[in-house]
C-alpha cells in the first residue's frame, strides 16, 4: 500500500490497456493491446490486430505465412490510456496467429517522454533502497513539542522542527549524489494531520548513459553497498531514470520514467523510527563521515580490477537466501581469493624461487647415474611446478588482521568442536575449516545444515569486515561488522 507514503509509483502494479506503436519498415502501425507491469517481474504485453508479419511467395505465386514469427526491438513504444508513455526495452514480439502477438521485454519505462534516441540515454537517476534511511544516520525531524494532558490539548501548540542535517550531498567530477527525504504533509483537515517521509537518493550525472550503464555503474553498486552496511539483503523498491532539462528556469526532473522489471519490488516506503532502530548498520554516512559517492567510486574501481572478494562475496550479499553448504564454500573461496590478491607479489616471488629450485633439482637428476628411466620421468611429471600454499595460513592471517579476532567465536561452534576429533587431526580452527571445505568441495562428506549455517554466519562477518576495509572504511566500521551484536 502507498497511502501516506510520499514516494509513489507512477502506476500501481497491474495490467493496463494501451496502443502499441509497432514499426514496420518506414512506417508505424498503431495497434491496440495491453501491458502487464508487476512487482519484481519482467513486463509482458499483448498486441491485437494487423500485426506486421513476413510472408513467403512460392515459384507458382502462392503466398504463405509460417508461425511463430519473432521480431525484436531495442525499444517498443506504447501509449497508455491515461496519457503516459510506456517504453519496453529489448522487446520480443512473438506472433502465433494473424491477429495477435505476445510481447516479452526486459524492462518497462513509464512516464511522459518526448526524447527520441536509440539507445535511450539518461543523466538523472532517482531510487529508493530499503535501509537507506538507516545508513543515512539522521532523520528528517529534529524536535517535537505537543500537549501532554487535560486542557493543554487545546491551549498549547503542536510543533515540529525539521532537521536540515538529514539532507546529505556529495560530488566529484560532475557527479552529484543527494540523499534526502521526500515529504508528504496532510494539512487543511480539521480532524486529521499527518507527516511522513520517504528516503531517496538522487543521482545527477554529467554525461548521459544507457539504461544498462546506469544499472551497472550506479544502481547495483549502491544496492550492494547498502546491503553490506546493513548486513541484510536490501531491496530496490523504486527506480526512475530521466533527462534533466537544459531550461534554466525549470532545470531538473523535467522528464523521468519509472522502471518496472525484475529486481524492483515497486513498494516504496516511508521511514518509521522503530524499524530504523532495529537495523544496526556497520556505518552511517552522517556520523562516520563517509561519502556514499566515494564508496561507489571505490566499488567501480574494484569491479574494473576484478577484485576476487568483490566478485565472490560482493556479488552474494544481495541474494536473500543461500544453502549453508553453498554459503560456506563461497565464503572460504572469497577469503582465499582476497588473501592471494593482497599477497600477489609475495606469491610471485615464491613461485619464481620454487621454479629455480625445481629446475636445479631436475638438472641434477638428469646428471645422476643409476636411476631407471621410468623413475626419472615420474619425478619430472609429478614434481610440483608451484610451491605449496596453505589455506590454514591464509585463514589465520585474515582472522588476525581483523580489529577483533573471531577465532574464539568459531571454536565455540558445534561443527568445529566435532571436527577437532577428526582422525586427520586438524591444527586449530583454520585446519578444521580447511578439512570441512575439502570434504564439501570434493563431496566426500557432508555436515549438518544448521551447524554449517552457524559457522557460515561467523565467516560472513569476516568477509563483510574485510570488504568494508577494502572499500576504505576505518577500524571502527570494521569492528561493527565483525561484532554487530555488541552495538
Amino acid at each position: 500500500m502507498t497511502d501516506g507514503i510520499p514516494l509513489k509509483p507512477r502506476l500501481k502494479p497491474d495490467e493496463y490497456r494501451c496502443v502499441w506503436l509497432v514499426p514496420e519498415g518506414d512506417r508505424t502501425r498503431r495497434l491496440d493491446g495491453d501491458v502487464e507491469l508487476l512487482a519484481d517481474r519482467p513486463p509482458r504485453g499483448n498486441v491485437y490486430g494487423d500485426v506486421p508479419m513476413e510472408s513467403q511467395t512460392s515459384p507458382n505465386g502462392e503466398v504463405s505465412t509460417s508461425f511463430p514469427q519473432v521480431r525484436s526491438h531495442n525499444v517498443l513504444r506504447g501509449e497508455l490510456r491515461n496519457g503516459l508513455d510506456v517504453l519496453l526495452l529489448d522487446a520480443q514480439v512473438v506472433t502465433w496467429q494473424p491477429d495477435a502477438a505476445v510481447i516479452d521485454a526486459r524492462a518497462a519505462l513509464v512516464g511522459s517522454w518526448s526524447t527520441n534516441s536509440d539507445p535511450i540515454l539518461f543523466d538523472d537517476i532517482k531510487l529508493q533502497i530499503t535501509s537507506l534511511d538507516a545508513i543515512s544516520g539522521v532523520g528528517p525531524l529534529k524536535s517535537f513539542t505537543f500537549p501532554t494532558n487535560g486542557t493543554d490539548f487545546y491551549s498549547q501548540s503542536w510543533t515540529v522542527t525539521a532537521n536540515p542535517e538529514s539532507e546529505q550531498s556529495w560530488s566529484d567530477s560532475g557527479v552529484e549524489f543527494e540523499l534526502s527525504y521526500d515529504a508528504s504533509l496532510s494539512i487543511g483537515d480539521a480532524y486529521f494531520y499527518r507527516m511522513s517521509f520517504s528516503p531517496t537518493l538522487w543521482i545527477k550525472l554529467p554525461n548521459r548513459l544507457t539504461f544498462d550503464d546506469c544499472l551497472r555503474a550506479w544502481v547495483e553498486p549502491i544496492r550492494r553497498i547498502v546491503s553490506l552496511a546493513s548486513g541484510r539483503s536490501e531491496q530496490l523498491t523504486f527506480l526512475a531514470m530521466g533527462v534533466r532539462s537544459d531550461d534554466k528556469v525549470a532545470p531538473a526532473r523535467k522528464q523521468r520514467l519509472q522502471v518496472y522489471g525484475h529486481g524492483i519490488s515497486q513498494e516504496p516506503f516511508a521511514s518509521r523510527g522503530n524499524e530504523v532502530s532495529r537495523i544496526k548498520p556497520a556505518f552511517t554516512t552522517r556520523w562516520n563521515g563517509i561519502s556514499l559517492l566515494d564508496l561507489v567510486r571505490r566499488w567501480q574501481a574494484l569491479t574494473s580490477e576484478h577484485h576476487p572478494l568483490l566478485e565472490t562475496y560482493g556479488s552474494s550479499i544481495v541474494i536473500p537466501r543461500q544453502h549453508p553448504r553453498a554459503q560456506y564454500l563461497l565464503l572460504i573461496q572469497a577469503l582465499e581469493g582476497l588473501h592471494g590478491y593482497e599477497h600477489k607479489s609475495e606469491t610471485e616471488r615464491r613461485v619464481a624461487e620454487h621454479d629455480n629450485k625445481r629446475t636445479q633439482a631436475l638438472e641434477e637428476l638428469e646428471s645422476a647415474a643409476g636411476l631407471p628411466g621410468p623413475v626419472t620421468r615420474f619425478i619430472k611429471k609429478f614434481l610440483s611446478k608451484k610451491p605449496h600454499f596453505s589455506l590454514d595460513a591464509c585463514l589465520r592471517d585474515l582472522f588476525q588482521t581483523l580489529p577483533r579476532d573471531v577465532t574464539s567465536d568459531l571454536e565455540k561452534t558445534d561443527l568445529l568442536r566435532s571436527v577437532q576429533d577428526d582422525p586427520r587431526r586438524p591444527e586449530g580452527v583454520a585446519g578444521a575449516l580447511r578439512i570441512i571445505r575439502n570434504d564439501l568441495a570434493h563431496g566426500t562428506k557432508g555436515y549438518p545444515i544448521q551447524d554449517l549455517g552457524e559457522v557460515s554466519q561467523v565467516l560472513e562477518r569476516v568477509a563483510r569486515a574485510h570488504l568494508l576495509r577494502v572499500l576504505g572504511c576505518d577500524v571502527d566500521v570494521q569492528t561493527r561488522a565483525v561484532h554487530p551484536e555488541q552495538y
